[in-house]
C-alpha cells in the first residue's frame, strides 16, 4: 500500500507539470494573475493564498515526507516549513517571470533619436512621415522635418538619421 504523502506528492507534482505545460508551451497564459501597465506583475496576498499556492504547499510537504520516509511530529513540522517555504520561494519566482514576460514598451520622442527612418510619404518641401526602424519593429512618425537642406531629391523608401526631437517634430538628415 502506498503510504498518503506519496500520492499527495504525485497529486501536487502532477498539476503543477500540467499547468507549467499549458501555461508555457500550449499558450494558455497564466490565467489567474494580472500585469499592469508598469511592468510590475499584480500579484497579493490572494494569490499566495489560492489553489496554485496549496499545490506549492502540497509540493514542499509531500516532498520532505517522501525524502524523510516515516511521520513524525519532528517530520511533520519540518514538512510544514518547507512547504510554506515553497509558496514565498515560487512566489518570488513567478513574480521575476512576469517581469520578464511583459510586452515591450513602444519608444517614442527622445529615444527614438540615432535611430533610422524610412521615408514612406513627402508632406510638404522639407517634412515627411516614415517609419522608424527600432530592433522591435518599425514604429510610424508623422511628422520628420529635414534639419538642414539636401541636394537630392528624398524619395519613398529613402533611409535618413533622426537628429533630434523638439516639440512632437523629429528632425531628420
Amino acid at each position: 500500500m502506498m503510504e498518503w504523502y506519496y500520492i499527495l506528492g504525485i497529486i501536487s507534482y502532477g498539476i503543477f507539470i500540467v499547468q507549467f505545460l499549458l501555461s508555457n508551451f500550449f499558450g494558455w497564459g497564466d490565467l489567474d494573475l494580472d500585469i499592469d501597465f508598469d511592468g510590475e506583475p499584480d500579484i497579493g496576498l490572494g494569490d499566495i493564498l489560492s489553489f496554485k499556492g496549496l499545490v506549492h504547499f502540497a509540493m514542499g510537504f509531500s516532498g520532505w515526507l517522501m525524502l524523510a520516509g516515516k511521520v513524525t511530529l519532528t517530520t511533520l513540522a519540518i514538512a510544514s516549513v518547507i512547504g510554506f517555504a515553497f509558496i514565498v520561494i515560487l512566489y518570488y519566482a513567478y513574480r521575476l517571470c512576469l517581469k520578464f514576460n511583459s510586452e515591450p514598451q513602444i519608444k517614442s520622442g527622445e529615444s527614438l533619436v540615432g535611430k533610422e527612418v524610412a521615408i514612406s510619404v513627402q508632406i510638404s518641401e522639407r517634412e515627411y512621415s516614415g517609419n522608424c526602424i527600432t530592433d522591435s519593429g518599425y514604429i510610424p512618425l508623422d511628422r520628420c522635418r529635414l534639419s538642414k537642406p539636401v541636394n537630392h531629391t528624398i524619395k519613398c523608401g529613402d533611409i535618413l538619421h533622426i537628429d533630434s526631437y523638439k516639440s512632437g517634430i523629429y528632425f531628420i538628415s
